[in-house]
């Protein structure tokens, strides 16, 4: 994986500089602080706001399941990461010259325009600095290469990815300067087909670095040349990879790293079109210092949100983990992910299996309730289509078929939530957490599958309670993970429920639930929708799954090493779909 912090790429990249110091002016230039301030905001720009995101893209597009990719999220894959080291390449040049034109220091152009090279020798001199008149050769081509891949190996580490890579840049460099020797090939093949060869020909390289591998990067040539079966999750990535956002981040960097001149050359222009240049560039550097600002504590409000807008406007759709559907609905970044991208953290099925055994050892019992993720039963926002079902994470039917064989009594009640999603709001637009309705909706069927199956759990007589009816509202943590000051954005959703007085003898009762946040959902209060007081009722999901099955129910953290098992006859386990 690449560097998370594309500033740290500055400490390394005065390798390009190598081999060119006889380049460097013997003399002081004359004082230009717009013109240097312009060169850094360009600079920053290009890593800040196109470098960092065409890696978002590209990330996704490599670490998609296969169930997912596609022939169009290969191509996309290979041109973000080439854009993505053009950007970096080409933002850190940019700084750093802006910085020495602090010092008075005027260097000679760094990253020269190479996509628009004739060749391979031609295409490797544009990197790097050279000495004036140099002529360019097949051996400084060959350095520069070194060096660029140099810089990626102390930036990413090794990877015999970067080994072929670099040995393929030879041989193309090798083969341009053998053709380089015909007639046919200087004069006869126009500029602009070798102009085309060079720039499919790095592309199709790029797998080689990012997939760190000949057998990934041999994956991603079948299929970026064969037509993969359409299926509801490449769909679903297809989707993520046509935004409006990543259309115009993809053809801003194409743009910008195929047409548009450098900043050289429109300081060699007119007043005009110098004025244009400089006043873009600082406006640019402004930006940044900006979204720097809106992360201080201590900084003006009216600062504080033009930083946030700026960010907000310049991220990759989906910001800090939050992505915006349609109609004002919020998903986390998590849920897109179990949908598309390949799980490189182990699920929680392990963990159940383990703690089946155990109960198994001492007779008692394990039911599952599988809970569906939010984007499961309302897809609609991220990808408008009709829908015969619930959309299910990758590897969910087979996580459920395992734990059934193993003797795990698994309710899995998606299909009636899909049916009841329409009638009942059993998800917050703003938030994770599982509505009031939804969660009372899942203790009804879980007290008549108890009532069932297991009845030696179940106590006839009903409890005396003292019932108190309760509203809460709350921006939702998905919000708040947005901004900072949410309610200048969204409005605070509502729920109501009914807590439950008088349920006693958890602790010595034959029922354990296992979960997270939705186990301590409305009654903890570091969660959304806390209680308002420690008078409150209890209002969670064991007190009214409690209350129906007439008895008061032990709780434990899912995150608990050693869950108190011992005694118990009947453990339930409420775990997100997605985490299996």
């Amino acid at each position: 994986m690449m560097m998370d912090e594309p500033l740290k790429f500055i400490r390394i990249f005065p390798l390009l500089l190598a081999g060119g110091f006889s380049a460097f002016p013997r003399q002081f230039a004359p004082w230009a602080f717009g013109t240097a301030f312009a060169r850094m905001g360009y600079g920053y720009a290009k890593l800040l706001y196109l470098a960092l995101n065409l890696e978002s893209i590209y990330t996704l597009c490599v670490n998609a399941a296969p169930e997912a990719a596609t022939s169009w999220s290969a191509f996309i894959g290979m041109v973000a990461f080439t854009g993505w080291i053009y950007m970096m390449f080409s933002g850190t040049a940019d700084i750093w010259l802006g910085l020495m034109r602090l010092l008075r220091g005027e260097l000679p152009e760094v990253i020269r325009h190479p996509f628009g090279a004739r060749g391979f020798v031609d295409f490797w001199n544009r990197w790097g600095v050279l000495p004036v008149n140099h002529v360019p050769t097949a051996s400084s081509a060959l350095l520069r290469c070194g060096l660029l891949a140099l810089s990626l190996l102390i930036a990413q580490g090794f990877s015999y990815g970067l080994l072929l890579w670099l040995l393929l840049q030879a041989c193309l460099i090798g083969l341009d300067s053998w053709l380089g020797r015909f007639q046919v090939w200087t004069v006869k093949i126009p500029r602009w087909i070798k102009n085309i060869l060079v720039i499919v020909a790095f592309t199709l390289s790029t797998p080689l670095l990012y997939g760190g591998g000949w057998d990934l990067a041999l994956q991603e040539w079948g299929r970026l040349f064969s037509a993969s079966p359409a299926t509801v999750y490449s769909v679903f990535l297809d989707a993520r990879l046509t935004t409006p956002h990543v259309c115009w981040l993809l053809w801003i960097s194409v743009l910008t790293a195929l047409v548009l001149p450098g900043f050289s050359w429109w300081m060699a222009r007119g007043p005009r079109l110098r004025l244009l240049a400089r006043s873009t560039g600082i406006l640019l550097l402004g930006s940044m210092v900006l979204i720097s600002i809106s992360h201080t504590e201590s900084a003006s409000p009216p600062l504080v949100r033009a930083g946030k807008w700026l960010r907000n406007l310049s991220s990759q759709a989906g910001s800090r983990g939050v992505h915006q559907g349609a109609d004002g609905w919020l998903y986390p970044d998590s849920d897109l992910h179990r949908l598309t991208q390949k799980r490189h953290t182990p699920g929680q099925v392990e963990s159940i299996l383990s703690l089946q055994k155990e109960l198994q050892s001492q007779g008692g019992h394990l039911l599952l309730l599988p809970i569906p993720d939010k984007i499961s039963l309302r897809p609609e926002p991220i990808l408008p289509a009709r829908y015969k079902g619930a959309v299910h994470p990758l590897g969910y039917h087979a996580s459920i078929q395992r734990l059934k064989t193993a003797g795990v009594d698994v309710l899995d009640m998606t299909e009636k939530l899909w049916d009841q999603r329409n009638r009942l709001p059993l998800h917050f637009h703003q938030d994770t957490l599982w509505t009031a309705e939804a969660m009372k909706e899942i203790a009804v069927h879980t007290s008549r599958h108890i009532r069932k199956t297991y009845p030696q759990v179940v106590m006839d007589e009903t409890p005396l309670v003292d019932a108190q009816f309760i509203e809460r509202q709350d921006l939702g943590n998905l919000a708040r993970f947005l901004h900072r000051h949410p309610e200048h954005t969204w409005s605070a959703e509502t729920t109501q429920m009914v807590g439950l007085r008088g349920l006693t003898g958890a602790e010595t009762s034959p029922v354990l639930i296992i979960g997270g946040d939705l186990v301590r959902a409305y009654d903890d209060p570091t969660l959304s929708f806390p209680p308002a007081s420690v008078t409150d009722a209890p209002a969670g999901f064991p007190t009214q799954l409690g209350a129906l099955i007439g008895r008061a129910l032990a709780v434990t953290d899912e995150a608990s090493p050693t869950p108190p098992i011992s005694g118990k006859k009947l453990v339930i386990w409420i775990v997100r779909a997605g985490e299996l």
